[in-house]
């Protein structure tokens, strides 16, 4: 039968290998934003073993490597652990610099960046609260042998191995109910919660909930309860469905008049311009032989054919240009008909369409 009742926590080397690892993205993406050092501009993996892609460079990759212990008592020890942070880079060559020679620059100073942010005297205890962290140090720095194949880019690697010593406690002690003290805890990011108390401490009494809709006071829901918020239109349809935590309404779905599908946000003012398709142009003046009219376009249409009453002969105009049918009229343009009377006291008429 087990005897360890609760879960056994993560070790100090695992924690210690996960810090090295934030403090590094902290740090290279400050270094890369605020200096504009996009040699720096590395990704950081923790115990990644599977090979990397010359896509993906350059990468930092941390990971343990060998973890000693002396000290020991029956309950806790000093462990002194080894890690490696593993530094990739890579360049193409330019006219000016071998690809070779400027992947091993970049490279150095990605491994000087990282040895300087951890020995820095911002991070003596990593960012753990005191006496955590015993020690830490850099051991070597060492840079592996390119591989021997003819690429279009080079491809380096350096390897810093850093020393980290912190005490090691295998214990777990299960903790005993002290009556008297309390802790409120919060449910998400809300006001509602619990209190996990000592026996001579009452649970306050749980109220009502508030609903809102967008902010706006809908109703209440007792403990436990649960409440439906129809959303639904004039005719009594229900609309929308739940994206990404918020309950969206589609947007309005119309066919225009030359036949094309479009769509306009839920709850906009939708305004409809009647589409023209014939102009019907009449000439009273009886007694004058040729006659002009000039007319503007307020929206686009297409005319292909005429039919001519008491119209001897006809001319169109656009923008002062002389057209024939079929032509087409855009918004903003102006459209003059001239025409000469077949009979001079009779009425006139061009329809267009």
């Amino acid at each position: 039968m087990a005897k360890i009742t609760t879960a056994i926590p993560a070790q100090a080397f695992e924690v210690v290998r996960d810090r090295i690892a934030e403090i590094l993205i902290d740090e290279l993406e400050n270094q890369v934003a605020k200096f504009y050092k996009e040699e720096l501009n590395a990704k950081v993996h923790i115990e990644r073993f599977i090979p990397f892609d010359d896509s993906e460079l350059p990468i930092v990759n941390v990971g343990l490597a060998r973890g000693d212990f002396d000290n020991q008592t029956t309950i806790d020890s000093d462990g002194t652990y080894r890690y490696n942070i593993d530094c990739y880079h890579s360049a193409k060559s330019t006219k000016d610099v071998q690809g070779d020679t400027l992947a091993n620059i970049r490279l150095q100073t990605l491994v000087g960046a990282c040895r300087a942010i951890l020995e820095s005297s911002q991070y003596i205890r990593l960012n753990f609260p005191p006496p955590f962290i015993m020690n830490r140090q850099f051991e070597n720095i060492a840079i592996a042998e390119p591989p021997d194949k003819k690429d279009t880019i080079s491809v380096v690697m350096a390897r810093l191995t850093f020393t980290v010593r912190v005490p090691e406690n295998v214990d777990v002690t299960s903790a005993n109910l002290i009556a008297g003290f309390d802790t409120q805890v919060k449910l998400a990011l809300t006001e509602k919660g619990y209190i996990y108390s000592g026996d001579n401490i009452p649970v306050p009494p749980v109220t009502d909930g508030s609903v809102t809709v967008n902010g706006d006071a809908f109703g209440s829901v007792a403990p436990g309860d649960t409440i439906n918020v129809p959303v639904e239109n004039t005719y009594g349809d229900l609309l929308g469905s739940l994206i990404g935590g918020k309950w969206i309404i589609a947007n309005t779905r119309f066919i225009d008049s030359d036949g094309s599908e479009k769509f306009r946000p839920a709850g906009e003012t939708i305004v409809c311009i009647p589409f023209i398709t014939t102009i019907d142009i009449e000439f009273g003046d009886l007694g004058d032989s040729d006659i002009e009219r000039i007319i503007g376009a307020n929206q686009a249409s297409n005319f292909t054919t005429n039919v001519l009453t008491n119209v001897a002969t006809v001319v169109y105009e656009i923008n002062t240009v002389p057209t024939t049918l079929p032509f087409t009229l855009d918004i903003g343009d102006t459209f003059k008909t001239t025409i000469t009377r077949t009979t001079a006291i009779v009425l006139s008429r061009v329809v267009l369409s």
